[in-house]
């Protein structure tokens, strides 16, 4: 993961994810930054530096995420099957509150 300083105009490298992606879904609520590709959720936490890794049964590559009344929503993409590409028009909602009682798979500060 990389960021940008708006005040110094430099990139920084901050540290890499625990699995790659190639076009993750991706939001933001106050202090925290949603990702999501196929059946991962991060989470990073721009104040303590906290990244954390969920596992999800959404296994969508290319969505688009939108946070709205502590939800994530999130938008279309494609399942990438073994033979086939198969387009999602589905709509699909994470509450925010599911994040506590869902497992954390991988977490370490950056």
């Amino acid at each position: 993961m990389e960021s940008f300083d708006l005040i110094t105009g430099k990139w920084s490298v901050n540290g890499d994810l625990f699995t790659e992606v190639s076009r993750p879904a991706l939001t933001k609520k106050d202090n925290t930054i949603y990702l999501f590709e196929n059946g991962i959720v991060f989470t990073y936490n721009i104040v303590t530096r906290e990244l954390k890794e969920y596992h999800v049964n959404l296994f969508l590559k290319a969505s688009k995420m939108y946070f709205v009344n502590k939800k994530l929503i999130i938008l279309g993409g494609f399942y990438d099957r073994e033979f086939s590409v198969q387009p999602s028009n589905g709509v699909f909602s994470i509450d925010l509150d599911e994040f506590e009682n869902t497992r954390i798979h991988n977490i370490k500060k950056l």
